[in-house]
């Protein structure tokens, strides 16, 4: 079932925007039917490629302002799965400490979209054999102006809908 909301028109349907409250709850529905999506299918690709392959979990959470947001983890040093989100949080080790920079998902497709192949998963995902190299990395940040990162001010959603 889509999330959108339809109106008839004519002889066909077409997307219907919501305004106000209900495109708050809307946008919540909607965020929390993506979590609950990509957990299950989490769940079915970590069962079939285990360890050796790093499923990225698709995270969201509401910040304070009431604003959402969601994001993956990419690590470095690793074959990853990455669902399509909105940001990515790129994690990797300078001089053994760990560090994370959080990029748009466009950011990150149009700097090292030749570092990820599309997959036929639903919902989508997008394989990441390597992770980039420093250099391309900086030139993205700096670039992006460094996104902000995600920040514990951010709360997280619960997989299951209260509604």
């Amino acid at each position: 079932m889509s999330q959108q909301p339809l109106a008839l028109q004519g002889h066909g349907w077409a997307a219907h925007a919501l305004s106000g409250r209900a495109a708050a709850l809307q946008a919540l529905l909607s965020m929390r039917h993506r979590m609950a999506a990509y957990a299950s299918q989490r769940d079915a690709l970590v069962a079939l490629h285990g360890e050796s392959v790093f499923v990225a979990a698709f995270t969201a959470a509401q910040a304070q302002d009431g604003t959402l947001i969601n994001y993956a983890v990419w690590p470095e040093d690793s074959d990853a799965l990455l669902p399509q989100c909105d940001n990515v949080v790129m994690a990797y080790l300078v001089a053994g400490e760990q560090c994370t920079a959080v990029l748009p998902w466009a950011t990150v497709r149009a700097h090292f979209g030749d570092l990820l192949e599309a997959t036929c998963h639903v919902p989508p995902r997008w394989r990441a054999r390597r992770f980039p190299d420093r250099a391309r990395l900086q030139q993205a940040l700096q670039q992006a102006g460094h996104a902000a990162p995600v920040t514990a001010a951010a709360t997280p959603l619960p997989h299951e809908s209260a509604c």
